[in-house]
């Protein structure tokens, strides 16, 4: 029998590398194979398959070498961490039954390692990778309570260990077995007299002593999701309301406001805060009920929100201008800060709008830093049509964020964040031609004969676009009506932009990085065209 006609499974179980495709060649690179497969030929492959990749032989030469290194004295570390790389990047490419007997068997040979070595480096490496390969395979574990069971009590005295980073990893991977099995955790198992959350619970104060607040809030969404797979309202509430004991603690039923003074006390909201929007976030909407109950001086805090309102302004004259400063000096050496600078602002637009001292942010290249800051300044521009003094804003800067969008977006060394550019442009475009603006943009004493502030930005564009314009075929009259003529939708808009940059000097006509969206886009309208079209559609054209 050849191996075409003979049953699915049985061909899986005689030739592993069908079931295991390009990730057996991850994993055999990783072993030390060093033989180029992607340029193999099918019958390379196959002659490859029969003498070393079997599924069988793979899953074997990966225990072998892992026996080996647990057996060693001296533990290769590197080449200790490689190989269960190697056995957790290969996660889903077997049957569920084949991949729990490899997950039992790295499992039981890490533990082993991990109870003979007494240093504590070594140490600290076995419990990174146990947690790394347990993290790849959570999806074995539902059904399978004792093992289940063993990898959590394991996890949670891993959470005692000193090392943040452990910790940190011990919390997530905790949160992604959760997800995965979180039912098992909610009924009596055999041979159990309560539900396993019931018996977290109980842990719950003693195991997060000592932890950081980003490793609490971990904690807490993995206990959300348990509470979330309770069907018994009853049980749900009860489970609820030990949780959210721990957060209540935090709070103190004084209600005058020199309580924000105390800078403990404003940490102590702030996690507290955190806590509950981390368990809302994976318990959905059976939060509502319980933010009824929480203390009368926690609701209370909103009304302070006005009181504090107009001394946002105060603090930003003390800080706002010299952090600006140091940011662009610093801009390669502290990325967390930049970007929760950024974060800053966004918030400030969001909810202290009326307090924002309206400041010139300056350009940068890193996208991280140019989508944070694209994403602000679009949000700010939201906010002010809504707002009272959008004719004053919008006079003001209008015209300065016009001609700094259109400076970046001709700038060919400037790529990052273009879809981000053109949504803002869109916003600006669509704000001159209807009639949100009130009071001209122009000086009315240097140009008193305007008409409306759509010519008036016609114009102001077409003088920002001219020394772009070059092509004999083209002008700033011709690119600027095409803009304003496709303001009726986005993605219509995006290609006047487009088109124009591919006109303009700057760009060849054939980059298509800049919108790869609409690259994808007018691929599949063209294919779809071709399959319209009888008798003409190949299947190997191509663009």
């Amino acid at each position: 029998m050849d191996f075409k006609s003979r049953p699915r499974n049985d061909r899986v179980d005689t030739y592993g590398l069908w079931s295991l495709d390009q990730t057996v060649a991850w994993v055999i690179t990783w072993l030390g194979f060093t033989k180029d497969y992607s340029a193999m030929t099918k019958n390379e492959v196959t002659r490859l398959g029969k003498k070393r990749i079997h599924l069988a032989m793979t899953k074997n030469e990966m225990l072998n070498l892992l026996e080996e290194h647990t057996s060693q004295q001296n533990l290769d570390l590197n080449s200790f961490s490689r190989l269960c790389w190697a056995i957790g990047s290969i996660s889903g490419s077997m049957m569920k039954e084949q991949e729990i007997v490899l997950l039992v068997s790295v499992i039981e040979r890490l533990l082993s390692c991990l109870s003979c070595t007494n240093y504590k480096h070594h140490k600290a490496v076995i419990i990174i990778n146990f947690m790394y390969v347990v993290g790849q395979y959570p999806r074995l574990l539902s059904g399978q309570w004792k093992f289940l069971k063993v990898i959590v009590n394991k996890l949670l005295e891993f959470m005692r260990e000193i090392h943040p980073k452990i910790r940190d990893m011990a919390c997530i991977t905790i949160l992604k077995i959760v997800r995965e099995c979180k039912e098992d955790f909610v009924i009596v198992q055999d041979g159990e007299k309560k539900p396993f959350v019931s018996e977290l619970l109980s842990q719950l104060p003693n195991l997060i002593e000592g932890f950081e607040s980003h490793q609490n809030y971990t904690i807490f969404e993995s206990f959300g999701h348990m509470i979330q797979a309770e069907y018994n309202l009853q049980k749900k509430d009860e489970y609820l309301k030990i949780l959210m004991r721990l957060l209540d603690q935090q709070w103190c039923d004084d209600e005058s406001i020199l309580l924000l003074k105390d800078e403990n006390t404003i940490r102590k909201l702030v996690n507290m805060f955190q806590g509950i929007r981390s368990v809302a976030s994976s318990l959905g909407t059976g939060i509502i009920y319980r933010t009824l109950l929480m203390p009368q001086g926690v609701l209370c805090i909103y009304r302070y929100k006005d009181a504090v309102m107009y001394d946002v302004h105060k603090a930003l004259l003390f800080f706002f201008s010299c952090t600006l400063e140091w940011k662009i000096e610093t801009l390669d050496n502290y990325h967390e800060h930049c970007l929760n600078f950024f974060v800053l602002i966004r918030a400030i637009v969001t909810h202290c709008l009326d307090a924002l001292v309206v400041a010139n942010f300056q350009l940068g290249t890193r996208k991280k830093y140019c989508e944070s800051g694209l994403t602000v300044l679009l949000e700010m521009l939201k906010q002010f049509q809504i707002s009272e003094f959008r004719n004053k804003f919008y006079k003001k800067y209008l015209l300065s964020i016009l001609e700094l969008i259109f400076g970046v977006l001709t700038d060919s060394l400037h790529k990052p964040g273009f879809k981000l550019h053109v949504m803002v442009l869109h916003h600006l475009f669509c704000l001159a031609v209807g009639l949100f603006i009130a009071e001209p943009l122009w000086h009315v004493s240097n140009c008193p004969y305007r008409s409306s502030n759509e010519i008036f930005v016609r114009k102001y564009v077409t003088e920002l676009i001219t020394p772009f314009c070059v092509k004999v075929n083209s002008t700033a009259n011709d690119d600027v009506n095409a803009l304003f003529s496709s303001t009726h939708t986005a993605d219509s808009f995006m290609r006047s932009v487009r088109n124009f940059l591919r006109q303009s000097d700057e760009f060849s006509e054939y980059d298509r990085d800049l919108f790869p969206e609409l690259e994808e886009h007018d691929a599949a309208e063209r294919e779809e065209t071709r399959r319209l079209i009888r008798g003409i559609y190949n299947r190997t054209m191509k663009d």
